[in-house]
C-alpha cells in the first residue's frame, strides 16, 4: 500500500466514529502506534502521514497536559480544604482553562470575557499618564509585586 493512501486512510480513519475516542490517552497512544507500524519504512514518502503522527503526538501532549492540569487542581482545592474557586485576569480568557476549572467539583466563578483583561494593556494605560524616565535612568527602577 502506498504511504499517500495510508494518510488518507489514517485521516478517514480520525474522521471516523472508531476514532471518536475524544481524548482518552490510551486510544490516541494506541492509534499512534497503529499508524506508526503501518508507516514502518515508507515514512520518508508520505508528508501527509508524517502530519497525522505529528497531530495525534501533539493531541495526545494536550490531552496529557489538561489531565494533569485539572489533578494539580483538584489536589490543590483538597490541600486547602477549598470548595470554591474564582480564576481572573487574561488568563481567565483561555478556553482550556475554563473547561479545565469547570470539571472541577467545587463552585467555580469565571468572569465574562470582555472582563478577563490582560494586566499589560492596564499597565501601560496607567502609565501614559506618567512623565516619561529617560534612557538610562529607567534602568534603576526597582518593581515590586507589593508596595507597603
Amino acid at each position: 500500500m502506498r504511504l499517500a493512501a495510508l494518510g488518507a486512510i489514517a485521516l478517514a480513519a480520525l474522521l471516523s466514529s472508531s476514532v471518536a475516542f475524544a481524548d482518552d490517552p490510551a486510544t490516541l497512544r494506541s492509534e499512534i502506534e497503529r499508524l506508526r507500524a503501518e508507516s514502518d519504512g515508507l515514512a520518508a514518502q508520505s508528508h501527509e502521514a508524517l502530519l497525522e503522527l505529528y497531530a495525534l503526538e501533539t493531541r495526545l501532549a494536550r490531552t496529557q497536559g489538561r489531565l494533569a492540569s485539572l489533578e494539580a487542581r483538584r489536589a490543590a482545592l483538597e490541600r486547602e480544604g477549598l470548595e470554591r474557586l474564582a480564576i481572573g485576569g487574561g488568563v481567565a480568557a483561555n478556553s482550556e482553562l475554563r473547561a479545565a476549572v469547570a470539571a472541577l467539583d467545587a463552585t467555580v466563578w469565571v468572569p465574562p470575557l470582555e472582563l478577563c483583561t490582560d494586566n499589560a494593556a492596564m499597565i501601560a494605560g496607567a502609565a501614559r499618564f506618567l512623565d516619561p524616565i529617560e534612557y538610562p535612568g529607567y534602568l534603576a527602577l526597582d518593581a515590586a509585586a507589593r508596595l507597603p
